[in-house]
């Protein structure tokens, strides 16, 4: 009988990755948690005591150059979660590291000296004149959340060009032929390829660009709260419905438009992108581009472990694909 862990995980209302912790004996797991972890293990036959560890690694590398993007809203946990499944179906363990510009040289000068099998490189705020970091590190590297094309790396990240496309393209459908951009002033890849695909939908579907609709903001909460609050105060117009390059970003927005007494979806209708848990718990509930976060983050770990195992020097670039989850904050057409 095969038993996954994520099956025990959501029996226990835990993640994938503390059951792989308790399997194989790792520690940062509470003895509550994994008393409950064993004995649901031996419930379905599975005995862990002498059970041999395996001696492969690979290394999770989180990068956070400036912290505006990468933070704690789910995805890096779901991610996390992810490259832990992928890694653990083929019997390869995970080391996670964090890396910031106040540790950068200390974390890159430890993974230089014992880079394990290879790295994945959580790279949602890298950006291309960065690389350089990798510099010297003789094991395969996969980047995840990030693309670059010139780049000899593997890249495992979100269509974000398709992302910005099909939102504009679900609003259009809607009824809304006035579509407003809502960005970060701190720009990343994915945020540039979801601009560039809500710039390519507009002129597919026949509708007017007008630059006094892209506003741009702060990355975190209550940045965007307080930028667009500021936009609204200097008289900013806008247009029937806005697509935002996240949820976060989204949220602040909504919670300044509706302290101006503007209604949502009445008066403007909004999505994001990124399905955060807080987008459900807002009034009204946030319309949104769900991303395969745990697929991205196993395919990843697949990926690498693949070059590793196979010595394999092809460069390849893999895109998942994102859903629209709609909800009340775009629930109307164009002329309700």
């Amino acid at each position: 009988m095969t038993i996954k862990f994520k099956d025990i995980a959501k029996q226990l209302n835990i993640s994938p990755s503390t059951v792989s912790m308790v399997v194989n004996g790792r520690p940062g797991v509470n003895k509550q948690t994994r008393m409950k972890v064993m004995k649901a293990l031996e419930e379905v036959g599975v005995q862990i005591e002498g059970k041999k560890k395996t001696s492969k690694y690979i290394r999770f590398l989180k990068y956070s150059k400036y912290g505006k993007v990468v933070d704690d809203n789910g995805f890096i946990s779901t991610v996390t979660d992810g490259v832990d499944e992928g890694a653990r179906s083929l019997n390869y363990q995970v080391l996670i590291s964090t890396m910031n510009q106040d540790n950068m040289v200390e974390v890159m000068n430890m993974v230089r000296s014992d880079t394990r099998s290879g790295i994945i490189l959580l790279g949602t705020e890298l950006m291309e004149e960065d690389l350089h970091i990798l510099d010297g590190i003789d094991v395969p590297i996969v980047v995840l959340d990030n693309n670059f094309e010139f780049a000899d790396y593997d890249c495992v990240t979100m269509n974000n060009h398709r992302i910005g496309f099909n939102a504009v393209k679900y609003l259009n459908e809607k009824g809304f032929n006035e579509i407003g951009y809502l960005g970060s002033s701190f720009n990343t890849n994915n945020f540039k390829g979801r601009y560039e695909g809500y710039c390519t939908a507009l002129n597919s579907f026949g509708l007017v660009f007008n630059q006094d609709f892209v506003m741009r903001v702060d990355s975190t909460l209550d940045g965007s709260y307080n930028d667009f609050k500021a936009l609204l105060e200097g008289g900013q117009k806008l247009p029937k419905a806005i697509f935002s390059t996240n949820d976060t970003i989204a949220i602040g927005a909504m919670k300044a438009m509706k302290e101006y007494g503007i209604k949502i979806p009445q008066d403007v209708a909004i999505m994001g992108v990124d399905n955060i848990p807080f987008g459900t718990m807002i009034e009204p509930a946030l319309t949104t581009l769900a991303i395969y976060n745990d697929k991205m983050g196993q395919i990843a770990s697949k990926r690498l472990i693949e070059k590793i195992e196979e010595d394999d020097k092809c460069i390849m670039n893999q895109n998942v694909s994102a859903e629209i989850i709609e909800r009340e904050s775009t629930h109307i057409t164009a002329d309700a």
